[in-house]
């Protein structure tokens, strides 16, 4: 009697993620709030050099 061992076959691709509108509208409000955040900080510093 032989035992004959093979490996596994391999996992088929999951399923993938739909990146949509609410990824797109999260990065530009990042955007636009690092951009104020910027701005604000180089105004106070300027109004500290008057």
């Amino acid at each position: 009697m032989e035992v004959v061992m093979s490996q596994p076959s391999l996992p088929s691709n999951p399923p993938q993620a739909p990146i949509d509108g609410g990824l797109g509208l999260l990065a530009a409000a990042g955007g636009v709030y690092a951009y104020k955040k910027l701005k604000g900080k180089k105004n106070q510093e300027e109004n500290l050099e008057e």
